[in-house]
């Protein structure tokens, strides 16, 4: 199935002056899987690009997900409810005017009231997102600005390890007969296309059929809406699922000309992505059950509390701040 030699080989002598290039880490990356104690039996070279894989994973990309995770959920639980609560403030004191019997052309005044509304709610959000250190442009950003960068050079690295003469050329890896050289079969570049396209309808994968009814339902309904409104409204989660659909196609065609040890590494990385999703959409489907859970239980606490007494004010105060 697979045969290594590594343990026959030695990578070639490197050069006298240290400096931070392709060539220093490749043979670094050769050095390593020499040093390692792999088996006998085992591919070094090939172990060694996805120990390589999930060791900078876990170590670089993993902890800025859980942090842009954890703004997500900042600006989700605490962001969002206080700008929904502030928008119906501001709505109620133009109803309020309306009902005054004071405004002479209420279709102009309610134009320029909800135009004065959206400024001020959107400058109430930036002051919240700054306050609870949630903006959504280093949320977004951060992970990619991390992942794709180590992708990129990892990959580099990688494919100049390949460079001829090399120690990769007499190891071979399931269906790859050689890793200077690109997989005939083209495998490994099909089960990088699929787990990357798997990675984008995981969470589809993980919803109950009830929850999948009632949003299909939710998405339908929107959808009625805007078009008996004339409304065209742009969904940048559609258009990125999109584009990622059509970027799990191409890396099957780029990966086709990739030599055998890169493609190990690009299947090896979108088989850590889709198993981190897999956690993350699990650790969030558990977070909005415990939330549905904390909000039923403070909606009973307050039905059995007088409106506006103290008690009730500090129920809710106490529930909006720990869940």
């Amino acid at each position: 199935m697979f045969k290594s030699s590594a343990r026959l080989w030695r990578s070639p002598r490197r050069p006298t002056t240290r400096q931070f290039s392709l060539d220093s880490l490749s043979h670094a990356y050769l050095d390593l899987a020499i040093a390692l104690p792999f088996p006998p039996d085992v591919p070094a070279y090939s172990a060694t690009i996805i120990a390589v894989t999930v060791a900078t994973r876990l170590f670089f990309t993993v902890p800025v997900s859980i942090w842009a995770k954890k703004r997500q959920w900042r600006a989700e639980e605490i962001v969002l409810p206080i700008t929904q609560q502030y928008g119906k403030q501001l709505r109620s004191q133009i109803a309020a005017e309306l009902r005054s019997g004071t405004v002479r052309d209420k279709e102009a005044f309610i134009r320029e009231r909800e135009n004065d509304v959206r400024k001020s709610l959107s400058a109430k959000r930036k002051e919240l997102f700054s306050e609870f250190k949630c903006s959504p442009i280093p949320t977004m950003l951060a992970p990619q600005l991390v992942q794709l960068p180590l992708f990129i050079l990892t990959s580099l690295v990688i494919q100049h390890a390949c460079v001829y003469p090399s120690p990769l050329d007499s190891e071979s890896f399931f269906t790859i007969t050689s890793l200077v050289y690109p997989d005939r079969t083209n495998a490994f570049p099909i089960a990088v296309g699929v787990l990357s396209l798997a990675n984008v309808e995981t969470a589809k994968w993980l919803v109950g059929g009830e929850q999948a009814r009632e949003m299909l339902r939710r998405e339908e309904a929107q959808r009625n809406k805007d078009k008996k409104d004339g409304v065209i409204r742009i969904r940048p989660q559609l258009i990125s699922k999109s584009l990622l659909r059509g970027l799990s196609i191409v890396r099957i065609v780029i990966g086709s000309l990739m030599p055998g040890a890169v493609i190990i590494y690009w299947t090896s990385s979108a088989a850590f992505s889709l198993i981190q999703s897999w956690v993350f959409d699990f650790w969030e489907g558990r977070r909005k059950k415990r939330l549905a859970q904390v909000k039923q239980e403070m909606e009973t606490k307050l039905a059995l509390t007088p409106p506006g007494s103290q008690s009730s004010d500090k129920t809710a105060s106490k529930f909006y701040w720990e869940r």
